[in-house]
């Protein structure tokens, strides 16, 4: 997990080196240059979408691996052994899926870049692409990793209390649980406000687009 953001801070930091236009502008024949949309001949371009994007997904989905371990240990009482066990399937699930994700991007021709950042991604230009390649996959592994914690958190919870009633000691319990919950909440909040940021751009490019086109139609703008 954390090796995937310190790789999603790679495009962001080239910034530093290589200039605006050699990442997200094409330069037509005529030595005009324009955003790209959708063009895959710029490396640098491609490189940093496919870095940013492939290392976004797994992220998410590493932070669902470690949840789901989490239920597996604390509500289905598996031993260590027989996580480790699954731990070739959880790395095949954590780095395929992205990868799945990352060629259709590719495929479809849907890499676009975003002026403000000077980098490329996805969905800067398309609101069905955003929600289909970032809103959706993003929504689906909080909603179903915050569930596989409540799931584990309850059956702690139940666990504790049983503990108290013998008379055990449960601080380590307790410590552990508090260390799981501050985990939890630094990853689940900025995941939430990341997608309603993510909703927000969407319904803008939804606002934007027929806006742009009536303006065209009217002579409001240079047409084009």
């Amino acid at each position: 997990l954390s090796a995937c953001y310190m790789l999603i801070s790679l495009p962001p930091l080239s910034r530093a080196i290589l200039p605006y236009e050699l990442i997200v502008c094409d330069r037509l024949p005529t030595g005009q240059t324009f955003l790209i949309v959708g063009a895959l001949d710029n490396t640098p371009c491609v490189l940093s979408f496919i870095i940013n994007y492939y290392f976004s997904v797994a992220s998410s989905l590493w932070w669902l691996m470690l949840t789901f371990t989490w239920y597996l240990s604390a509500a289905r009482k598996w031993v260590p052994e027989g996580i480790d066990a699954w731990s070739s399937y959880l790395h095949l699930v954590a780095w395929a899926l992205p990868a799945v994700l990352t060629i259709a991007v590719l495929t479809t021709h849907k890499v676009d870049a975003n002026e403000l950042t000077g980098l490329c991604s996805v969905g800067n230009a398309d609101p069905w692409t955003l929600l289909g390649f970032v809103i959706i996959p993003k929504l689906v592994f909080v909603v179903v990793g915050s569930c596989l914690i409540v799931a584990g958190f309850s059956s702690m919870c139940r666990e504790r209390d049983s503990f108290r009633r013998r008379g055990t000691d449960t601080s380590k319990l307790e410590k552990l649980m508090v260390k799981m919950g501050i985990f939890s909440a630094l990853y689940i909040i900025p995941a939430i406000t990341m997608i309603i940021c993510d909703g927000y751009h969407m319904f803008m490019l939804m606002q934007w687009h027929p806006a742009t086109i009536a303006c065209k139609l009217h002579g409001g703008i240079e047409r084009g």
